[in-house]
């Protein structure tokens, strides 16, 4: 049966619609799914994350070949998931992923094939978290303000968290009629990989709070943008440690490196 099929007849028996404040949007291709599964090569003893597993029908060629822990904000759909996939290698959570993440279990992979259920602040949550593979599905405007550098107007503390902790590379493009409904604008799939880095930052979910709060300052030089954020961070920044001659001084934030940013939340909070 078509998985367009499937998810009518779903729909007609858990009385369910595609959620339009939540802009959900339900892949049913299924060469887009198989390519999610080869590109996330599956294995028995790993776990993987889902985000958004919508109608499930990722989430149940990834129960076949690992363990799979989804998260689903819509309460109608995750319900449904319990009902129509069998206890065994995939468990679900209700609720939005920045409220129950560090509540989950460890994970090494993740996926995601609803192109509008990541936000910003959801992905920083998520790029604080050590994994090893990610493939997910976003709108090419989005995934281009994860893989933008120093000096483009994309350039972002998203943009920083990505490229230091991650190889990241758009992959392919996902047709907008491969989604019920159909997914608006552009949509590409995007490979992470991690490049082994967390060791260097002791906390990342605060190295991502003190880039967010550089960036409130994008245009203007380092040492400003150091004074500014002292005042938003609070208590969290240390005292006294705010380097006063460093060779950045000078240089606007959107023009920073990824890796002179680690440096430097080395230098102050570490």
């Amino acid at each position: 049966m078509p998985l367009i099929a499937e998810l009518n007849s779903l729909m007609r028996r858990y009385r369910f619609t595609p959620n339009r404040k939540l802009n959900q949007c339900f892949l049913i291709d299924e060469s887009i799914i198989k390519k999610f599964i080869h590109e996330l090569s599956p294995k028995k003893n790993e776990a993987i994350l889902e985000i958004a597993p919508g109608a499930g029908f990722l989430t149940l060629e990834l129960a076949k070949k690992s363990g799979v822990i989804a998260i689903e904000q819509d309460a109608a759909l995750f319900e449904m998931l319990k009902q129509e996939i069998a206890p065994g290698n995939a468990n679900f959570y209700n609720g939005k992923i920045i409220e129950i993440l560090h509540l989950l279990p460890e994970f090494s992979k993740v996926a995601c094939s609803q192109p509008y259920a990541l936000s910003s602040e959801e992905m920083f949550a998520l790029l604080s978290r050590d994994f090893e593979l990610a493939v997910l599905a976003f709108q090419v405007e989005f995934a281009e303000k994860l893989l933008a550098e120093p000096g483009f107007i994309d350039y972002s503390a998203l943009s920083v968290m990505a490229n230091y902790f991650y190889s990241a590379e758009m992959i392919s493009r996902i047709p907008g009629n491969s989604f019920f409904p159909n997914a608006p604008g552009q949509i590409a799939m995007l490979k992470m990989r991690s490049r082994g880095k967390f060791p260097e930052i002791r906390d990342p979910a605060l190295f991502g709070k003190f880039l967010r709060s550089l960036f409130r300052f994008r245009n203007k030089n380092l040492s400003n943008a150091l004074q500014n954020i002292s005042k938003i961070m609070g208590d969290e920044m240390p005292k006294g440690k705010i380097p006063k001659n460093s060779r950045l001084a000078d240089e606007k934030i959107y023009l920073i490196r990824p890796k002179d940013f680690v440096n430097l939340y080395r230098e102050i909070f570490q």
